[in-house]
C-alpha cells in the first residue's frame, strides 16, 4: 500500500529544503542590507553637504577679501555677493542634493522590493515544484499499485480456475472409475462373486486392474477384503495365504483353462518362477 498524498508532500517539501532554506535566508536579510545602504547613502550625502557649506564659506570669505580690497566695506558689496551666492549657486545645489538624496533612496527602496518580490516569487516556485513532483510520484505509485493488485488479482483467478480445472478432472475420474461390489452370496466353488456397477458378474482379476497400480499389491488388498468378508471366502482366503507367503499372479487375459478351480474362478494365473 502507497503512503498518503501528505507523506509524499512532506517527502518532496524536506528534499527542497535547502533551496528553501537559501531563499528565506536572502529574504530575511534584506531590510540589513537596505539599512546599511541607506546609511551609506545619507553618508555620502552628509558628505556632499559638508562640501557645499564649505564652498559657500569659502565663497562668502572671497567675497568679504574682495570688498576689503576695493576699499569697500564687510557690509554692502559684500553681503550682495553672498546673497547672489547663496541664491544662485548654494540653494539649487543643495535642493539638488536632497532630490539626488531622496531619489538614491527611493532605488534603493524599490530595489529592495524588487529583489523581494523575486525572492518570493523563487520561494514559491519551489514548494509547487515539490508539490508537483510529489503528486507525479503518487500518481504514479498509485497506478503500480493498482497494476500489481490486478496482477495479483489476476494471478488468484488463474489459480483458482486451475485449481477448479483439477477439481473437475478428479470428479470426472471419480465418477468414471468403475466401483465393485462383492456379492454376499457364495458361489458354487465357494467363492464369493464380483459385480460391476452395472451389476454383471467379473472376475477377481478384473476387479484388481480397475483398481489400478500394481496388480498384485490391488490383487492382494482385494483378496484380503473378500477373505474377510462375511464368514469369509474360501478361495480368497487361499490365494491370499499363497500370495502372504510370496506367490504373484498375473490376469488370465486369454482365458486359459488352468485346470486349477481357483485360478479359473479368479481369472489369474500364476507368475512361472
Amino acid at each position: 500500500m502507497t503512503a498518503s498524498l501528505e507523506e509524499y508532500v512532506a517527502k518532496a517539501t524536506q528534499a527542497y529544503q535547502p533551496a528553501t532554506n537559501a531563499l528565506q535566508s536572502q529574504l530575511d536579510s534584506l531590510e540589513g542590507k537596505l539599512a546599511n545602504t541607506n546609511e551609506q547613502i545619507n553618508r555620502n550625502y552628509v558628505q556632499q553637504q559638508a562640501d557645499l557649506n564649505r564652498q559657500r564659506n569659502m565663497a562668502a570669505e572671497s567675497a568679504s577679501m574682495q570688498a576689503a580690497g576695493s576699499g569697500g566695506s564687510f557690509g554692502g558689496s559684500a553681503n550682495l555677493a553672498n546673497r547672489r551666492y547663496y541664491d544662485k549657486t548654494f540653494v539649487p545645489a543643495v535642493t539638488q542634493m536632497k532630490t539626488n538624496q531622496a531619489n538614491d533612496l527611493a532605488s534603493a527602496r524599490q530595489a529592495n522590493d524588487d529583489l523581494r518580490n523575486s525572492l518570493n516569487s523563487q520561494l514559491a516556485n519551489t514548494q509547487a515544484q515539490a508539490n508537483q513532483q510529489a503528486l507525479a510520484q503518487y500518481y504514479s505509485d498509485q497506478e503500480a499499485e493498482r497494476n500489481r493488485q490486478a496482477q495479483l488479482q489476476a494471478q488468484r483467478e488463474a489459480q483458482a480456475a486451475q485449481n477448479a480445472y483439477y477439481q473437475y478432472l478428479m470428479e470426472a475420474a471419480k465418477n468414471n472409475q468403475r466401483s465393485y461390489s462383492l456379492d454376499s452370496n457364495k458361489n458354487m466353488y465357494g467363492g464369493y462373486n464380483w459385480y460391476d456397477p452395472d451389476g454383471n458378474a467379473v472376475k477377481i482379476s478384473a476387479v484388481a486392474q480397475a483398481d489400478g497400480g500394481d496388480f498384485n499389491n490391488a490383487l492382494y488388498n482385494r483378496l484380503r477384503q473378500a477373505a474377510q468378508n462375511g464368514d469369509g471366502d474360501y478361495y480368497s482366503a487361499v490365494v491370499y495365504n499363497l500370495m502372504s507367503d510370496g506367490l504373484r499372479f498375473e490376469p488370465n487375459v486369454r482365458n486359459i483353462q488352468t485346470g486349477n478351480s481357483m485360478w479359473d474362478t479368479l481369472g489369474i494365473i500364476p507368475i512361472a518362477r
